[in-house]
């Protein structure tokens, strides 16, 4: 058996990281009080954002066929890549083509409410040894998805704007941004302290 659990954990945390690194700069360009091509703005980020999308995706479809041990944590854990998978992806193509992202939002608020449900009955049926890490994971992740629209819907319509923008706009992103780093956090606790398990090569 082959456990990529760790590196996928890893993964989520790149995710995570690189989607604050990029929106942190886009909210840092608007405030020069300036239009700007928001697509231009985050295209840097694009490819390594959707090339991980793809990898999530072939592996959340790998982990749900192939996952060796008894018990569901085949859907538990790979459901919800392969949903995170289909979101990068369409994120990316919408930012490469110029489409609104708004539409790719609603998609990851559903994923994310999905994710929670997910969350609580793992823990409420005990699936892990780590009942709260795994809770807290996927609530901040959910919460994220969740947050991600009014993002997407800030991301479509701030740019042309000549007015202030409203205060609710920062409030969505701070609290994206709270969600996503807490989950990004534990993404990268968690994975890290699985690596060495794996490495280890039974006698």
């Amino acid at each position: 058996m082959i456990d990529n659990l760790a590196f996928l954990l890893l993964s989520l945390g790149f995710v995570g990281f690189l989607t604050l690194y990029m929106t942190a700069g886009v909210y840092k360009e608007y405030r020069k009080r300036r239009r700007m091509d928001i697509y231009s703005t985050i295209s840097g980020g694009i490819l390594p954002l959707g090339a991980l999308g793809v990898y999530l995706f072939i592996m959340g479809i790998v982990g749900q066929l192939t996952w060796p041990l008894p018990g569901s944590y085949n859907i538990l854990f790979f459901d919800p890549l392969v949903g995170l998978g289909i979101v990068l992806i369409g994120f990316a193509y919408s930012v490469r083509t110029g489409i609104p992202m708004h539409y790719v939002g609603l998609l990851s608020l559903l994923l994310g409410v999905m994710v929670i449900y997910y969350g609580v009955e793992g823990f409420s049926i005990g699936l892990t040894q780590a009942p709260m890490a795994l809770l807290g994971l996927f609530i901040s992740f959910g919460l994220t998805g969740i947050f991600a629209f009014p993002v997407s819907l800030i991301l479509d319509l701030e740019p042309g704007r000549t007015s202030k923008h409203p205060k609710v706009w920062f409030l969505m992103l701070v609290l994206f941004w709270v969600f996503l780093f807490t989950a990004s956090v534990l993404s990268y606790v968690i994975g890290a302290l699985a690596v060495p398990g794996h490495l280890l090569t039974p006698p």
